[in-house]
């Protein structure tokens, strides 16, 4: 199946999920984040805001804020993405694509960034993952040789192997609502 094929037919299941689902499934799939190693260790976060029913990263925000780490969230610059610094999610508006991007202006180099959280439409049991067919992701977590990238997906988005290319970006850890994957590949 094309990667098309595959985006498709998982973007209308996900969109058929109504909201008390997507909220009890993210609430599991960020249970799972918070009791790790992962998180604990980690003290630099980028998250994400989500969008037609992915899943939220509300309760990490606000855990991670309360446990004295750092945050930030993505911002498009152009065909790159920017790590911006957010002390809340009051610091998000709407931005490119109508997704809620951070307003302030404190960069964070993606060298220094531990955690990066991922979302995406489809994942596979290799640490692949397919997103909305932008790049815009692959381009960054290129650049983010320090950090570890986690995705966040419904168990339904989980298909055995997704079609890769070469500028591909692997996943290191994948959560979902029944369970957080950790994948082998980096040396």
């Amino acid at each position: 199946m094309s990667k098309q094929a595959i985006r498709q037919r998982l973007l209308n299941q996900r969109q058929q999920l109504v909201a008390s689902s997507c909220a009890h499934y993210s609430d599991v799939v960020q249970d799972f984040v918070l009791a790790s190693k992962l998180y604990a260790e980690a003290e630099l976060l980028a998250l994400y805001a989500s969008i037609h029913n992915e899943v939220s990263t509300e309760r990490l925000l606000v855990a991670a804020l309360l446990d004295g780490k750092r945050v930030c969230y993505p911002r498009v610059d152009g065909e790159q993405v920017v790590f911006i610094e957010v002390s809340g999610a009051e610091d998000l508006k709407s931005g490119r694509f109508s997704v809620p991007e951070p307003q302030g202006q404190t960069v964070v180099l993606p060298e220094s960034l531990d955690l990066i959280f991922v979302p995406g439409v489809a994942f596979d049991f290799h640490g692949h993952r397919l997103g909305y067919g932008f790049g815009f992701y692959d381009r960054t977590l290129a650049a983010c040789k320090n950090a570890e990238f986690i995705g966040l997906g419904y168990a339904f988005q989980v298909v055995e192997r997704l079609p890769e290319e070469k500028h591909d970006i692997r996943l290191d850890y994948l959560a979902t609502d029944r369970e957080l994957l950790e994948f082998k590949h980096k040396q």
